[in-house]
């Protein structure tokens, strides 16, 4: 068993547009959801702009901070959203595979259900700034508004009206339904479990104690570099899984470090042998 480099993610998930028109009350809010996600977007570009300035002024530290995604996304709750600039084939949502804290399994950086939260709150604050757009009128006109001392603002959609709602339940529904992917691919790690609790110096300690030959030796090297190489075949750098791009980069090379470092072990084992035996041939 190996950990492919591909998925078939057509066969995985099957996600239909959630603002797809379903009657003819939306015909006239058809450009909503372009509006919405613009304003989505810009708005959570300037909510990463805060977040990074809150952590600069503060303790350096803080979720947009986070060397974890690559992409200069928005992170919530330990999962970056892509945004502007995404390119084709990558996912929404960056996460990082991992060794869990006790070493003995493989996890992902955060929880992939965070997701859908991080969606609802790019639509709301999306929809948020929907509604502070003021009304040109008093700019272009101010003469005529001279009385009016409240802030006009033009009217639009809100969180209430069921078809937002609606919309806002199709969309979360549509992302809880990638959600197994995440298992699934995480499955496909089980077989590099034992590689990962291996730990070299014991490995060539036990090999020591048993006092392998030279021979036995130089093949335990040979193997041990082409099962480095094995891994660096199977683990790709980075997977798009469904919705999410998972980066395999720093758990792929701990993996093959395990066999790069027993192979090197073993070749100090047999350099050491070499210098007793001139040792005593000198002697």
């Amino acid at each position: 068993a190996h950990c492919p480099v591909s998925v078939e993610v057509n066969s995985l998930l099957d996600v239909k547009s959630v603002f797809a028109e379903s009657d003819s009350a939306m015909a006239a809010a058809i450009s909503a959801p372009r509006l919405l996600h613009q304003a989505a977007v810009a708005t959570g570009e300037a909510l990463a702009r805060a977040r990074g300035a809150a952590g600069a002024s503060g303790t350096g530290g803080g979720a947009g901070s986070s060397g974890a995604g690559t992409t200069g996304g928005v992170v919530v709750d330990g999962i970056e959203a892509s945004m502007p600039g995404m390119k084709p084939g990558e996912g929404l949502f960056v996460l990082e595979l991992r060794p869990t804290d006790d070493k003995l399994h493989f996890a992902y950086s955060a929880e992939g259900s965070a997701a859908v939260s991080i969606c609802s709150e790019v639509l709301e604050l999306g929809l948020q700034s929907l509604n502070d757009v003021p009304q040109l009128e008093p700019s272009i006109v101010p003469q005529l508004f001279r009385t009016v001392v409240y802030k006009q603002v033009l009217s639009t959609v809100d969180m209430t009206e069921a078809w937002v709602t609606k919309r806002r339940d199709q969309l979360e529904e549509a992302v809880r339904r990638t959600l197994p992917t995440l298992d699934e691919y995480l499955a496909l790690f089980a077989p590099y479990e034992e590689l990962l609790v291996l730990d070299p110096v014991e490995y060539v300690q036990e090999k020591a104690a048993a006092e392998i030959t030279t021979e036995e030796t130089k093949a335990c090297v040979l193997e041990h570099l082409e099962k480095e190489q094995q891994v660096l075949s199977e683990i790709p750098e980075t997977i798009v899984v469904g919705l999410f791009e998972i980066s395999c980069s720093e758990i792929r090379k701990t993996l093959a470090s395990r066999h790069k470092k027993i192979a090197d072990l073993l070749l100090e084992l047999l350099m050491s042998r070499f210098r007793e035996s001139a040792q005593e041939i000198t002697d």
